[in-house]
């Protein structure tokens, strides 16, 4: 239970307490949320803020993907930076990489069906 300040009369009260027992003004959590500043809700709140940089690796697998002679080595760099599971960077990279090389698939092999019925 952590300690609180009254929107009101500015008094300590509990953040359990759904109104002020000096005054009656009612306790809204959704604005004090950040009226405490408590060092977990400090810590909470840098976290959400924090920005994700971009796997070096999901970047090169994007990059190599716009060539189609260097799909397989893209391909194969997204494989590696999605396998390291690394929750601090962004791998959208890698994300697009593995789409755009299905389609590719896709696209080869309706190509060489459509070739063999005709």
């Amino acid at each position: 239970m952590a300690m609180i300040k009254c929107p009101e009369c500015d008094r300590d009260i509990s953040s359990l307490a759904k109104k002020c027992p000096a005054c009656g003004c009612p306790i809204n959590m959704g604005s004090q949320g950040l009226k405490d500043n408590s060092p977990k809700d400090i810590q909470l709140n840098e976290t959400v803020l924090e920005k994700k940089k971009h796997s070096i690796l999901s970047v090169w697998a994007l990059v190599l993907t716009c060539f189609v002679v260097t799909y397989p080595i893209a391909l194969v760099i997204a494989i590696i930076d999605l396998s390291k599971k690394d929750k601090t960077q962004n791998h959208i990279g890698s994300i697009v990489t593995y789409a755009i090389c299905i389609i590719f698939i896709i696209a080869v092999a309706i190509g060489c069906l459509a070739t063999l019925v005709n």
